[in-house]
């Protein structure tokens, strides 16, 4: 439970209380739920039927079903860029996909997987850079294309290997793309941007506009690059899309990393504390204004809040972020090797779970559910954050739960600015996320500056559920 200190343009204060766990949020003069009109909602008289997440643990295993939402095929991990904060970088790249691992593959997906003609299903190409292996990449999403005709077919890349005729084949199959480029901020992380090509730049206009929603651009943010609507304010300048052509951008969050805990602790540096108040408010300034909230991640995200507390949903349904504890979310190699997610490699330590021709085989011990991780129980930005990575190690888990604390925490801030026109200044309660830290300065009272007719514009987010 956390009080959530509101400081209205009158100046006055009011306290909300929140329990993320029982998704209630009243005033806590009145007692009274905080009214939800205001973003074109309601509070739900039925409740329905809940399914209790796995929680799974290395201790409680789970299993992975053959009716599958979502599958996943690592290509490979190798990259031709070398993004400072990517994950995959201590990851064992020795298992590699080969074009004549697609008809080996082709014929255990079929053997083993029920997806139907695809409908309803997510078929996601992962890397690595995924078009360095195009040479297995084409021939296995033509197939899959033709056996899954109504599956969603998609990759991620950092579009560097673009060209008019690979452009032609995405639209042929209908792939959907999603570029890395962090904007402004990808020199400095990844040492090359393919924007800065103007042979390359300008097949990826010809593809933005030609591929429209299907294509996408996810950004990770850092101290010098912490505006997602700068970002994509520079990407639909340096493509020159066409007035209304569509700019999807997301974010994953901030690639910086503090090894101790923000506001509040004592041995944390006022440096850093500096650092996470800028990254904090800047993000909320851009929501708050309207700025970034016609970006989708933004509009689901607080959607998705405002559907927990409309239905009162509990914790205790929500899966791991990544949805990677799910039986119907899967992830195989091409080798056909279950893997626990597309950052690792079968070879990595634990990490094969098992194989395809033996899917009933196959124990998922290497997830560890957010309900059994303390900092996730005593968080009030839990739901957005829904519990993180599960594959980070021991050793990184703090600072990588300190990154998301700062990503998600401007978005509690903007869906409280929506409902009830007030700012999110502090943040008090028993514990939040480590021992010892009881109260947080979140946003500054000074951050809206613009007039009150501006800071009380709704973007209603009426149908939008995370």
């Amino acid at each position: 439970m956390f009080d959530l200190h509101l400081l209205g343009e009158d100046e006055s204060v009011r306290v909300a209380r929140y329990d993320p766990h029982a998704s209630t949020l009243v005033w806590s003069d009145t007692g009274a739920p905080v009214d939800l009109e205001p973003v074109g909602m309601g509070y739900s008289a039925n409740r329905s039927q809940i399914e209790l997440a796995s929680m799974l643990h290395p201790t409680r295993p789970g299993r992975k079903a053959a009716k599958v939402r979502n599958l996943g095929i690592q290509l490979g991990l190798k990259c031709n860029q070398a993004c400072s904060y990517c994950i995959q970088g201590e990851t064992d790249h020795t298992i590699d996909g080969h074009p004549d691992d697609v008809p080996v593959l082709l014929a255990k997906i079929e053997n083993n997987l029920d997806l139907g003609d695809g409908e309803g299903v997510t078929i996601t190409f992962r890397g690595g850079e995924p078009f360095l292996y195009a040479k297995t990449l084409i021939p296995l999403a033509t197939e899959i294309r033709k056996r899954y005709p109504r599956a969603d077919l998609s990759t991620i890349s950092n579009a560097s290997l673009f060209t008019p005729e690979l452009v032609d084949w995405i639209e042929a199959v209908d792939l959907a793309v999603t570029i890395s480029h962090d904007g402004p901020g990808t020199l400095a992380a990844r040492g090359a941007d393919p924007l800065e090509d103007p042979t390359l730049r300008a097949v990826l206009r010809d593809a933005f506009i030609r591929r429209g929603r299907r294509m996408s651009v996810n950004v990770v943010l850092s101290a010098e690059n912490n505006s997602i609507a700068d970002v994509r304010d520079y990407l639909r300048a340096k493509l020159d899309l066409p007035e209304g052509a569509p700019l999807l951008v997301s974010t994953e969050g901030f690639a910086t990393t503090f090894s101790t805990a923000y506001a509040g602790a004592a041995d944390l540096s006022r440096a850093a504390q500096r650092q996470w108040s800028e990254n904090v408010n800047r993000l909320f300034f851009d929501m708050a204004t309207g700025r970034s909230m016609d970006l989708a991640h933004a509009r689901e995200r607080i959607g998705g809040f405002f559907e927990t507390l409309a239905k009162a949903i509990p914790s205790v349904v929500m899966q791991q972020g990544c949805n990677q504890d799910r039986d119907d979310h899967l992830v195989v190699d091409t080798k056909g090797h279950v893997i626990t997610c597309h950052n690792v490699s079968a070879r990595d330590a634990g990490h094969h779970l098992g194989d395809l021709d033996n899917l009933p085989g196959v124990v998922v011990d290497t997830v560890t559910h957010w309900i059994h991780k303390h900092n996730c129980l005593t968080c009030p930005v839990l739901r957005f954050c829904k519990g993180g990575c599960h594959i980070v190690k021991r050793e990184d888990q703090a600072g990588f739960c300190d990154d998301r604390f700062q990503a998600f925490m401007p978005y509690l801030a903007a869906a409280l600015f929506y409902l009830t026109g007030r700012i999110l200044t502090e943040i008090r309660g028993l514990q939040i996320r480590r021992e010892g830290i009881t109260s947080l300065t979140v946003i500054k009272p000074d951050t809206m500056t613009k007039g009150p007719a501006q800071r009380r514009k709704v973007i209603p987010i009426r149908h939008v559920s995370g």
